[in-house]
């Protein structure tokens, strides 16, 4: 069994990393698009939101009826913070559940039950987190973690829940069916991925007969027939929507070219431009990891370094194809290289892939007991250091921002108390570091100025000088 050191060591790593993520919720504003739903909520209300919307841009319904809830509330300062915490522990209890109810499923023989669940999901969150280019996109900014990295929790965790025993509570069919539903009508391209692990996954269970026993596929496929039903009404209903067909009509006519070409340009920007420069996350994570594996002490014979490294780089081969297949609905419909908020599932699919790899490598290479607890610690010692050093560094660059933000904030509702009419030169904010910025354009009549301009209910232009 592990040690007791090593769980309090990973339990204090998921502490720091998660009060220091509290914080930086803290600091975090409501930026660009979300003033623009912030002005029709109070508007029109939140139907009246969903269904102007519908008709007339996005059939992401399930998105708009959440996030509906935050916008609705904006002017309560606890409402933001709230959610963006929220979205973490959701996230969290995803990765919790896929190692629970699935990993340790389908490959019984790694007994990863040798850490708690809760321990080893503390880890691969923070390798998630830390790899992520656009931190602000995807963790912090509303208009995109409804979008998609809420989408793949809900997902992940209605998932997971499929696999629960022979029978299946009230709550959590409820569960199942609402993260389903979410997930259908969240986004296009990422509920196709989902149908697809689905369909894989369906294929899995038919060749482990000794997985999983004739009663049990039942029982599972009959669950994935079922509940995956809502996931493709919520999906269909979302797909015909008018307003998907206007902003179609918006963007570059798209071709099976165009959407090759970007693909390829995607996974460059990805693997050069996003995963090196954070490459030193990814081999202390990796490390971690090889020492999670190295604690089973099973190693397997007929192994050679040379087909384990084959199998690694034909694994790796594959990731980029799936990688590929992931990314081109969206290259397709918007003609360019994915924004760094719709690469949420490529993070995760990369960082789960090379903690498996690093912790298959551990589990079959013998190495004394004493020398892997000792480095094992001091990995985790470095998480716990990394996190509150870049917190530290991170939290006087972002209140730097959230001041200026709210300087400008109040003068311009100040401006539109005393009945201004003009138009507003404003100064540059400050870098926001983690945090998704809320910046202005030159250009006065640019989206993310007439967004602010609405959601503030100001009578004057506004523009950056």
């Amino acid at each position: 069994m592990t040690s007791k050191k090593e769980n309090i060591l990973i339990s204090i790593s998921g502490i720091i990393f998660f009060v220091f993520y509290m914080i930086y919720s803290c600091f975090n504003r409501f930026a660009a698009d979300d003033y623009y739903y912030i002005y029709n909520i109070n508007k029109i209300g939140v139907w009246g939101n969903m269904l102007n919307d519908y008709f007339s841009w996005s059939g992401r319904w399930t998105v708009n009826l959440l996030w509906s809830l935050l916008y609705l509330n904006f002017n309560i300062n606890w409402v933001l913070p709230l959610a963006t915490t929220l979205l973490f522990t959701i996230f969290y209890i995803s990765i919790v559940l896929v190692l629970k109810k699935i990993v340790i499923r389908f490959f019984p023989d790694h007994s990863l039950l040798k850490y708690p669940p809760q321990l080893l999901a503390i880890i691969f969150v923070q390798f998630v987190f830390f790899v992520s280019s656009g931190k602000g996109e995807i963790w912090f900014w509303p208009a995109s973690f409804f979008t998609y990295l809420l989408s793949v929790s809900c997902f992940l965790t209605g998932y997971s829940l499929l696999f629960s025993g022979k029978k299946l509570s009230f709550i959590f069919s409820a569960i199942i069916i609402m993260c389903f539903v979410y997930a259908g009508g969240a986004s296009e391209s990422y509920t196709l991925n989902y149908f697809i692990i689905i369909v894989v996954s369906a294929m899995l269970i038919i060749k482990s007969p000794k997985i999983f026993s004739l009663a049990s596929r039942e029982i599972i496929f009959k669950r994935l027939i079922f509940f995956t039903t809502f996931m493709l009404i919520s999906f269909i209903i979302s797909v015909i929507s008018p307003g998907d067909s206007t902003r179609m009509k918006a963007l570059p006519e798209p071709t099976v070219f165009k959407g090759l070409l970007f693909s390829m340009k995607t996974l460059y920007h990805l693997v050069f431009l996003k995963f090196l420069p954070n490459i030193h996350y990814f081999i202390l994570f990796i490390i971690s990891w090889f020492f999670v594996g190295t604690s089973l002490n099973r190693s397997e014979k007929g192994k050679t370094f040379y087909s384990f490294t084959k199998k690694f780089f034909v694994s790796l081969t594959i990731l980029v194809i799936i990688t590929a297949i992931m990314i081109f609905p969206s290259c397709y419909t918007l003609s360019d290289i994915v924004p760094d908020r719709g690469l949420s599932q490529v993070i995760i699919s990369w960082t789960a892939f090379f903690s498996a790899w690093a912790f298959k490598s551990g589990h079959h290479i013998t190495i004394s007991k004493n020398i892997a607890s000792t480095l094992f610690r001091l990995s985790i010692v470095i998480m716990i250091l990394n996190s509150a050093i870049v917190g530290f560094v991170q939290i006087p660059v972002m209140a730097s921002y959230t001041k200026a933000f709210d300087k400008r904030t109040s003068l311009l509702k100040e401006l539109q108390k005393k009945g201004n009419t003009k138009t507003i030169t404003l100064n540059k904010l400050p870098p926001s570091g983690f945090l998704y910025s809320a910046e202005i354009s030159k250009d006065s009549s640019y989206f993310v100025n007439v967004h602010l301009q609405k959601g503030l209910l100001l009578d004057f232009n506004i523009k950056l000088r």
